[in-house]
């Protein structure tokens, strides 16, 4: 897939999850996940990030003025509005035209907020030299490679002489193998599901201990997950359901509890939840010999009343899907440094980061222009 269309696909999955669930799409906190945030708790905590972003510049000896502030990537404006406490500018700017809309709905700042809806691989709506802060945490991670690379030279552009730009970017995955012969796990189902509706979510807690004799290391790209098959005749209705992820590594003999939220299957049946661990992109411990867990569970039809409040639901409203997942890409350090050089701007300071999630190096990037 070419860049264009990259960023074509990248448009059509944030404006779907801006559709479908907005806030959790920007800040992945997986007990929010359903339109679960606290629309509150969500803005405080972009005053947190900023207060901390700000005190991070402090840190450095880096003292940008405050006339105005980029947020690139703003989502709803979570970080916007916390800018506009201290500058007296703030300009957001999303790929998401859903987005952009809820952010005007919850400005609180009047015209000294603005957003801006960009899908072009540029940010040439921003004239040049117009920013002396700009701040992107969480989005370029998201961007294709090249097109990460091109908004980094684009922040040099827009950024004032004395300005300063602030942003997270990953820089490639590390995910370490588990060893030879070490994929042998017990599995207990410690809250057993008798019966769900058909789709219905639920949570399963599991009990997982290593009997390998060999320590799994952390860093290993480890999960639990279930797959569903039918009880008549054993065959997989669903391959691939739930995953919580084991991030810490285990060592031999130890036991770890899991909580792993599952969806029944649509067509009622019994059925029989199998529960493995996967070493991601390697394999199922079944497949290398180890005993999964399974239990029977009944997925039940809604009685008549039910089956009608559902047929009526489906009439007014098509059932929902969940949108795609988000890319995740990254850009080793010396191409972000020489794509800043390029752009006749320099770094002041790098330090590492989690925001690309457990298994990606990433690094917080300081760049001024003199």
């Amino acid at each position: 897939m070419n860049s264009e269309n990259a960023l074509s696909e990248q448009h059509r999955v944030w404006e779907e999850w801006a559709q479908a669930d907005p806030l959790w799409a920007i800040l992945s906190d997986p007990e929010r996940k359903g339109g679960k945030w606290d629309l509150g708790e969500f803005f405080r905590s972009g005053e947190v990030d900023i207060d901390k972003v700000l005190a991070e510049l402090a840190a450095r000896d880096l003292h940008p003025a405050h006339h105005r502030c980029l947020d690139f990537g703003c989502g709803v404006g979570r970080l916007t509005q916390a800018m506009a406490r201290t500058f007296d500018r703030c300009d957001g700017v999303d790929i998401s035209e859903t987005m952009v809309s809820l952010a005007r709905k919850y400005n609180r700042h009047g015209v000294e907020c603005q957003y801006h809806v960009n899908i072009e691989p540029d940010l040439a709506i921003f004239e040049s030299n117009a920013f002396d802060f700009i701040f992107s945490t969480i989005v370029l991670q998201h961007n294709p490679p090249d097109s990460a690379e091109r908004y980094i030279e684009e922040f040099c552009r827009i950024l004032a002489p004395g300005g300063v730009a602030v942003f997270d970017m990953t820089a490639s995955l590390n995910v370490k193998n588990l060893p030879e012969n070490s994929h042998r796990a017990q599995l207990v189902i410690t809250s057993p599901v008798k019966a769900l509706r058909p789709g219905a979510k639920a949570s399963v807690d599991v009990t997982a201990t290593n009997i390998s004799g060999i320590d799994w290391p952390a860093g290993c790209w480890l999960s639990a997950g279930n797959h569903w098959r039918s009880t008549d005749d054993g065959a997989v209705a669903i391959q691939d359901d739930g995953r919580v992820a084991i991030h810490e590594g285990l060592a031999a003999g130890r036991s770890i509890s899991l909580r792993l939220e599952i969806t029944a299957p649509q067509t009622p049946g019994s059925y029989a939840l199998s529960v493995d661990l996967v070493e991601e992109q390697v394999s199922w411990f079944a497949d290398l010999g180890s005993a999964p867990t399974a239990i029977d569970v009944v997925v039940r039809p809604p009685d008549s009343r039910m089956m009608a409040s559902l047929r009526s639901l489906r009439r007014a409203k098509p059932a929902e899907q969940e949108p795609a997942p988000f890319s995740m890409n990254g850009l080793p350090r010396d191409q972000v440094e020489s794509a800043v050089a390029r752009a006749r701007c320099s770094v002041a300071d790098v330090m590492p980061v989690i925001s690309g999630g457990f298994h990606w190096d990433g690094y917080r990037y300081f760049v001024t222009k003199a």
